[in-house]
């Protein structure tokens, strides 16, 4: 879904470690994750920094600093969002 994009073109789903998310995010035309904690703090990708009391802060937040404070591989900002597609018609249709 991100093969192609530019970088800090990014997308959060939920993860496979319970209670969890996971970001993708494009950094120097790859594509590379990671996993935003929830704690009793907040949300965020490692202590002490989950203070985000939702996911929208937490991106409004990474939109202007960038990710490498975590992760030395992802000098980037979460600039970019790939929505979730909507409902499309139902297959048949297609």
């Amino acid at each position: 879904m991100l093969n192609g994009k530019r970088d800090g073109t990014f997308l959060i789903r939920e993860s496979s470690q319970r209670g969890c998310y996971a970001c993708s995010v494009v950094v120097d035309g790859d594509t590379k994750h990671c996993v935003i904690y929830r704690t009793a703090t907040g949300l965020g990708f490692a202590e002490p920094y989950n203070l985000y009391g939702s996911l929208k802060e937490l991106v409004l937040h990474y939109q202007h600093t960038s990710l490498v404070q975590h992760n030395d591989a992802l000098t980037v900002t979460l600039a970019h969002p790939v929505r979730a597609p909507g409902p499309g018609p139902p297959p048949a249709a297609r």
